[in-house]
C-alpha cells in the first residue's frame, strides 16, 4: 500500500492514543492479509508528535505478530532502520523477551502445579494473542 494510513487522512482521531490505535489496527490488518507492512511507512505518515509513541506500539505489535507466526526477529534490523531510537528498541525488545521467558516458564510448570521458578502467575501470560488482546499485549511489551 502506498499510504498505510489512507483511512486516517479523511478523519484523523482527535486523541494521540486513538491515532496510534488506528495505525496499529491497520498494521495488523495488513499483516493478517498477508502483506508485509513497513513500520517506516506508518511512522512517516504519522503526526510528528505521535511518531515515537507509534514506533513503540508498532514495534511491540510487530514482535508479537512475528513471534505468533514463528518468525525470528533480529534486533539489529530494527536498530539499523531506526538509528535514533536504539534505547526505545532495546526497551521494547527487552520487555518482549522478558514476557516470552515468563510464558515459557508457565509452559514448563510441573503437573503438580508447582512453579519452576517463574515469578509470575501463568494467568498473566496469554498463550496466544488474538486481535482483541492486542491492546493488553502492547501495554505489556511497550
Amino acid at each position: 500500500m502506498d499510504n498505510p494510513n489512507s483511512k486516517q487522512e479523511s478523519h484523523r482521531p482527535s486523541s494521540r492514543l486513538e491515532r496510534v490505535d488506528q495505525a496499529c489496527d491497520e498494521y495488523g490488518r495488513q499483516w493478517n492479509a498477508g502483506a508485509s507492512p513497513k513500520i517506516e511507512s506508518f511512522i512517516a505518515n504519522a503526526i510528528a508528535n505521535d511518531r515515537r509513541l507509534l514506533l513503540r506500539h508498532l514495534l511491540a505489535l510487530d514482535l508479537s505478530l512475528r513471534s505468533e507466526s514463528g518468525e525470528v526477529f533480529d534486533p539489529e534490523d530494527y536498530k539499523s532502520r531506526f538509528v535514533n531510537e536504539v534505547d526505545l528498541i532495546d526497551s521494547v525488545i527487552g520487555n518482549f523477551l522478558n514476557r516470552e521467558q515468563k510464558a515459557d516458564a508457565c509452559k514448563d510448570r510441573s503437573p503438580t502445579g508447582k512453579s519452576t521458578g517463574a515469578e509470575t502467575t501463568c494467568e498473566e501470560v496469554p498463550s496466544a494473542i488474538g486481535r482483541n488482546d492486542r491492546h493488553k499485549i502492547i501495554q505489556l511489551y511497550a
